[in-house]
């Protein structure tokens, strides 16, 4: 049980729970104004809210992903769509957390190599 306690209070530190970080979160989805939401529209992410945290600097997008589709592999395909979304958050990173799953995506752009670097976050 204290390890239980111990991960809840790590996990809840970085997301900025217990910091004090001011979270604004948007639930409205539909009057949600942003390019991202264009992308996640257009390939089939259900968004179902948004937490803008560090000064408004790094969203968080709570969704739902689609299947992959095609001959394409799922990387490629998650990939291609991670891009789109950071292409349209002006570079920023950023992360989805996707609903049912017990993973976060951490998607940031490398600027000295220039390309995409994903990463995946256990939160059992």
């Amino acid at each position: 049980m204290r390890y239980i306690i111990l991960f809840l209070s790590f996990w809840l530190l970085g997301m900025g729970v217990l910091a004090g970080e001011d979270i604004e979160t948007i639930s409205d989805i539909s009057k949600w104004q942003h390019p991202v939401r264009q992308v996640l529209l257009k390939n089939k992410v259900i968004l179902s809210k948004v937490e803008l945290r560090n000064n408004k600097q790094f969203p968080v997008f709570f969704v739902t992903l689609p299947l992959a589709k095609g001959n394409t592999s799922t990387t490629d395909y998650f990939n291609h769509i991670f891009l789109e979304i950071l292409k349209a958050n002006g570079y920023w990173s950023y992360e989805l957390y996707e609903s049912g799953e017990d993973f976060i995506i951490l998607v940031s752009w490398d600027k000295d190599k220039k390309q995409i670097k994903v990463d995946y976050k256990d939160i059992k």
